[in-house]
């Protein structure tokens, strides 16, 4: 309803500033073409004319229905993420699909110690600025906003997408750049800058349209919860980002100047069985 009543005071404001524009503009023309000045009968004339030619009809209705359909792909792209449009035009998560899909969750570390010492409105400006700082660095690695859960964003990558030339890795590295350049602006607004941690994980999970009265793309399946359970480490380790082996192993391209090592098999809570995690070290490029 929203998206409807948003289109329709675009197409308003489009139409009112496209007529300003118009009346100026063929004034000027006419003006200059017949010899007469701006306001003169002859010039008004001329432009009532062109006004009410199909041409210029024509031209309104076409540039009208551009803006709105480019509109309308921004709009999508807003809510779903870059890259999801044409998905959802060609109808493919209409019906569930199984695919291969990358999962980084990152979690602002001791986040309620910060909500409780800077106040909820406060805290809500942080998370705000968080989220749009990091916003590039998932763009150029092709990433996807899957959800954001409090502190929390969850990002997927298609599996091609996420391995080539080691993007899922590239956006940890990228998102941990964005925050020290504002290192500057989070102390000095908040008096606190975000740090956080990382689980990645990878395999296949069911993609789909989901909801009546709001409809979202959603993932199903065993991988999610195993990426959070990965994350969830983190601290326990003692390390800001943690992988697990399945997808350290698919990942052929590694940031420059960054190492692998191996932590061990761990038992992860709700898991019957084990999984060897790794963790990366080194600056990044």
């Amino acid at each position: 309803m929203l998206f409807g009543k948003a289109l329709i005071l675009i197409a308003i404001i489009y139409g009112i500033a496209a007529l300003i524009v118009s009346f100026i503009g063929s004034r000027y023309y006419f003006s200059d073409y017949l010899g007469a000045s701006f306001l003169s009968k002859e010039v008004t004339v001329a432009s009532q004319e062109f006004f009410s030619s199909w041409l210029f009809i024509k031209n309104m209705i076409i540039w009208l229905f551009i803006v709105l359909g480019t509109l309308i792909v921004l709009m999508i792209n807003d809510k779903f993420g870059p890259g999801v449009f044409p998905d959802y035009l060609k109808g493919k998560y209409f019906q569930p699909k199984r695919e291969e899909r990358i999962f980084m969750f990152a979690d602002i570390r001791d986040a309620t110690t910060i909500a409780e010492k800077i106040g909820e409105e406060q805290y809500f400006s942080f998370l705000k600025d968080f989220f749009g700082h990091i916003a590039s660095a998932i763009q150029t690695t092709y990433g996807e906003v899957y959800q954001y859960v409090g502190d929390e964003v969850v990002l997927a990558w298609k599996i091609r997408k996420g391995l080539k030339n080691g993007n899922t890795l590239q956006c940890y590295y990228k998102m941990q750049k964005a925050i020290q350049r504002h290192k500057v602006y989070y102390l000095k607004t908040y008096g606190y800058l975000p740090e956080f941690k990382a689980g990645i994980h990878c395999g296949y999970v069911v993609v789909g349209e989901l909801g009546t009265i709001k409809k979202d793309i959603a993932f199903s399946g065993d991988v999610l919860n195993t990426t959070a359970r990965i994350q969830a480490q983190c601290n326990a380790k003692g390390v800001h980002v943690l992988l697990s082996e399945k997808f350290a192993l698919k990942n052929y391209a590694l940031p420059a100047n960054t190492t692998l090592k191996a932590l061990g098999a761990e038992k992860l809570k709700g898991k019957k069985e084990e999984i060897t995690l790794m963790t990366i070290e080194g600056v990044g490029d």
